[in-house]
């Protein structure tokens, strides 16, 4: 008796939760809070899903079968199969003093003075000067921070960045020598504001002149950029020029929305497609369909008096249609129809259903398939006929494999391979088969279609034992190098056109340039443009300006 009452004093299912309990939600097992608790363990884990707490649980246990496999191949391999984590894997092969699948490369430290050579040249010629890779060289001069050799990206100087944002933008990057586009990049990293206006203020005859010209030509005059001219005039609430005002819709044009096609009714109205199709839409109204009937009164009268098929026939539409509509109206079908449907099923009907394939019950009963299909299910009747296996259908299974004993027998694959598993009989010609050690020895010396020819297998065959392999790609593809004429070339024109001079890729040449430290010619141009802009105001501050309208 005091047990009993112990358990029920600790029950507390479907009572308020507690800040107390709440705060061990995830910190705890589900069970062992529901246990001290009282509550059940869905309770529980309903809660802290709910309030979105992460249970946390513990690394899962390597068994004996997963740590016999470390080792025997490569660690991405194993992650795979085993599914953990890459590094996992090697921490736990590192952990067992396992060596690895393949040991890594014995590589060379590097000595004081080859440390101080980095930076000091270009790493493509320190790699060939010390007999290492470029990425090697690479590596180790991030890791002591030491800056490019000669690079063409020119560091700000605390000189430039008091410039920032004491003037115009275009009169910093006059001064410094940079691309407007950095200019701009480092005075908003910098988050620096200008403390002078980057345009004017708009005065009310500039104001008067919006709308009454293209905002291109209203930019050239007054020496603003177009989209200061766009926002200005969308600020004011002004139609661009030569747009037509809003026209509201008539009660003569909606009636006219879904009668004839959104392009059709555009054009007799005159407004736009897309005007249209969003009002049509704003009303609900179908699109125009011209094989949907339309239903009238006269129409809903037959319905229910002759059969679907003839009142289908009558009005020039489906029968399926001339149903639905029926139906929902809740008309019940004509005496001449009901008289139509089939009558009852019988015994002699039901044997056949039993005995017959469906085609052939079909042909026989005269009855529609959907029909013979839901008899037989209502029987209990298999769709799938299973046909013994005679002795002389199992001597096939040592002669031929299973693609050519399923075509030759009328059966399916699946049927065919089930019966050589009950048979234990192994495939007399599989459509694979395993490579050899002499064949292992040549992956990685070739390029995969080349040994795939030569061995007489599938390249993806030959890349997939590769990779398993953990062996590297043979023979990469040699790049061409860049002879003086071609570099001679480079920042003439845009990088475009000099690729498909060159027959380069774009990026080949935009890389190539910037190792050369030679401008773009796109912003060499625009900053000529620039400059010409800026020199259009100075002239036209000279004349006195006018404050009546453009003059063509």
């Amino acid at each position: 008796m005091a047990t009993d009452r112990k358990v029920q004093a600790n029950n507390r299912r479907g009572t308020p939760w507690l800040a107390a309990e709440l705060n061990l939600l995830g910190k705890r097992p589900d069970s062992v809070l529901a246990r001290r608790w009282g509550r059940t363990i869905g309770e529980v884990v309903q809660m802290r899903e709910s309030l979105r707490i992460a249970m946390k649980t513990g690394p899962r246990r390597w068994t004996r079968r997963e740590i016999l496999l470390l080792g025997k191949l490569n660690d991405f391999e194993v992650a795979r199969r085993l599914r953990r984590r890459n590094d996992d894997v090697r921490q736990q092969r590192l952990a067992l003093k396992i060596a690895p699948f393949k040991p890594a490369p014995k590589s060379r430290p590097w000595q004081p003075w080859e440390i101080r050579l980095l930076g000091t040249m270009r790493d493509e010629e320190l790699a060939t000067k010390l007999g290492r890779t470029v990425w090697a060289v690479k590596l180790s001069r991030a890791r002591e921070h030491i800056p490019v050799f000669d690079s063409h990206c020119r560091r700000w100087t605390p000189a430039e960045d008091a410039l920032l944002g004491t003037m115009r933008d275009e009169d910093v990057a006059e001064r410094t020598g940079r691309p407007l586009s950095g200019i701009v990049q480092r005075r908003t990293q910098k988050a620096i504001r200008l403390a002078v206006r980057q345009h004017p203020w708009w005065t009310p005859e500039e104001d008067r002149l919006l709308g009454t010209r293209p905002d291109a030509e209203i930019a050239a005059h007054l020496g603003r950029p177009i989209l200061s001219v766009r926002g200005r005039r969308q600020s004011l609430k002004l139609p661009a020029f030569g747009k037509k005002p809003f026209q509201p819709w008539t009660q003569e044009e909606e009636k006219l929305l879904g009668t004839m096609t959104d392009k059709h009714l555009a054009r007799k109205i005159h407004r736009a497609v897309g005007a249209v199709r969003l009002h049509r839409w704003s009303l609900h109204i179908r699109v125009f369909d011209p094989k949907r009937h339309v239903w009238t009164p006269a129409d809903e009268q037959l319905l229910g008096l002759r059969p679907d098929d003839q009142v289908a026939l009558l009005l020039g539409t489906t029968v399926k249609a001339v149903r639905h509509r029926r139906r929902s109206l809740h008309r019940p079908p004509c005496p001449q129809q009901l008289r139509k449907r089939p009558s009852q099923w019988t015994r002699e009907e039901d044997e056949v259903v039993r005995t017959e394939g469906i085609d052939e019950a079909v042909r026989l009963l005269k009855r529609t398939r959907i029909a013979v299909s839901t008899r037989r299910r209502l029987l209990g009747v298999r769709s799938i006929v299973r046909h013994a296996w005679t002795p002389e259908q199992d001597r096939l299974f040592g002669e031929l494999n299973d693609k050519e004993i399923a075509q030759q027998l009328g059966r399916t694959q699946s049927s065919v391979e089930n019966r050589r598993t009950r048979l234990k009989i192994p495939v007399p010609k599989p459509g694979w088969r395993f490579f050899t050690a002499a064949e292992d020895a040549l992956l990685g010396t070739a390029p995969d279609v080349e040994i795939a020819k030569r061995l007489g297998r599938h390249p993806s065959s030959v890349q997939a034992r590769r990779l398993r392999l953990g062996l590297r790609k043979g023979n990469p593809r040699k790049r061409r190098p860049w002879t003086p004429e071609e570099d001679a070339i480079l920042g003439t024109s845009s990088d475009t056109e000099i690729a498909a001079r060159l027959n380069r890729h774009v990026a080949t040449v935009c890389i190539r340039r910037q190792k050369l430290g030679i401008g773009n010619f796109y912003w060499q141009q625009r900053c000529g443009r620039q400059r010409q802009l800026e020199a259009k105001p100075q002239s036209s501050n000279t004349q006195p300006a006018s404050s009546g309208p453009l003059m063509t």
